[in-house]
């Protein structure tokens, strides 16, 4: 979820669209499982089946794909208060609505009180933005960048070149290690009205939490509406990819070179193995294990074992290995 201040007349303005009703000032904005105050929801065929529980929050304003009009119309109850912007891509909208707030600089600050503590030790090469916090212990290795509204806990390490952007928040005792990149952009991209790729801004930052390692070379983007979250304890190797509104829990273990798609959720204690890769909107259950290059391609139950590509249970692989072995070795 993302805080900010926006009228619906500037909404209406930048969509070249008009709602009923008008007057209103959206204060968040989420994703359909998410709830904020005035806040506004995006609706395409993805999000259909949220539309009778969107309709019904107080003030809330909906981008609905013409489309779906429709149904949203038919959805909405004579107590409803929800207000209906009407566009022909929900997604292009989401885009371009993010593109205004990120330029217009609309995202509201996390951080009330910033500054770096007296024991915070920050080398001279580095830069430290000014709505940034570092607490006490922190320490900031040499041409590290810690961005906007970035906050950094007590007893927190940046070695060499790490750059953490905006909107990130890292709890305590949190290693980053060399040249990782926290917080970027994640890789979003729509089409504009010229059909050329434009990339979707992602704003909602990411959220490091206590006693967390993230290796050098790593990258960890940027949630879209909400956050990226990797969890207290969660070890994550050297070259590893966490994708936008990914959510790795407690203590689980990526080790070098794995790859997580998107808003892929692994769970507690799971171990990811080396350059294995987890496709998009997956769930890796606690205390699984992904082995050594294995591509998983949908949800992995809690305590299996994973092998091979594409990635199936142990015991399953090891009888088609087995089977292959018999094609094509000679009987005796």
């Amino acid at each position: 979820m993302l805080s900010l201040s926006l009228s619906t007349e500037a909404l209406g303005a930048l969509l070249k669209a008009n709602s009923t009703p008008a007057g209103r000032v959206i204060q968040s904005l989420c994703g359909p499982e998410e709830r904020g105050p005035n806040p506004l929801f995006f609706v395409g065929k993805k999000a259909v089946a949220h539309l009778p529980a969107l309709l019904a929050v107080p003030n809330a304003v909906l981008i609905v794909e013409e489309s779906l009009m429709g149904d949203a119309e038919k959805a909405q109850t004579p107590t409803s208060t929800a207000a209906l912007f009407e566009v022909p891509n929900a997604r292009r909208a989401l885009s371009q609505v993010l593109e205004h707030v990120e330029n217009k600089d609309l995202v509201t600050p996390k951080i009330a009180e910033p500054g770096i503590h007296p024991s915070a030790r920050v080398h001279p090469s580095s830069v430290v933005e000014p709505s940034a916090r570092l607490d006490a212990g922190v320490v900031v290795g040499p041409l590290c960048y810690v961005g906007h509204d970035v906050w950094l806990g007590e007893g927190t390490t940046l070695l060499a070149g790490a750059k953490i952007s905006r909107n990130t928040r890292v709890g305590k005792n949190s290693l980053l290690r060399e040249n990782c990149v926290v917080g970027g952009n994640g890789f979003g991209i729509e089409t504009d009205d010229e059909g050329n790729n434009v990339r979707i801004p992602h704003l909602a930052g990411v959220s490091i939490g206590n006693e967390v390692e993230i290796g050098a070379l790593t990258t960890v983007c940027s949630g879209t509406l909400k956050e990226t979250v990797i969890e207290d304890f969660a070890k994550i190797d050297d070259h590893v990819h966490v994708a936008h509104n990914d959510h790795v829990e407690r203590n689980a273990i990526v080790t070098a070179g794995t790859t997580i798609c998107g808003s892929v959720r692994i769970k507690e204690k799971a171990w990811l193995g080396v350059n294995s890769c987890i496709k998009q909107g997956l769930t890796v259950g606690e205390g699984s294990v992904v082995g050594m290059a294995a591509c998983v391609t949908k949800d992995v139950p809690p305590q299996t074992t994973i092998a091979g590509n594409p990635g199936r249970e142990l015991g399953e692989f090891a009888r088609i290995q087995k089977w292959l072995v018999a094609q094509v070795m000679p009987k005796n």
